[in-house]
């Protein structure tokens, strides 16, 4: 059953990674800016999406801190 989980998640991170990486080269920007490119309609819609990708790095940094903290207690 772990196999399986582990397999879907390696096939689906990496189709994400090669679209990501495929906007990136269309667009020659960062990630808000080649989104704003290929999607011209809905430019509002992309600038949400850029702070969401911050908040998700400010999230991360913040929870390998506290591990950090945790391993340091034990």
């Amino acid at each position: 059953m772990v196999l399986i989980f582990l397999i879907t998640v390696v096939l689906i991170g990496l189709a994400i990674m090669i679209a990501e990486m495929f906007i990136g080269y269309l667009g020659r920007a960062d990630t808000v800016a080649s989104f704003e490119k290929l999607a011209p309609k809905h430019k509002e819609f992309w600038k949400y999406y850029g702070f969401q990708s911050r908040a998700g790095l400010f999230i991360m940094i913040f929870y390998s801190v506290v591990i950090g903290w945790i391993k340091g207690r034990v």
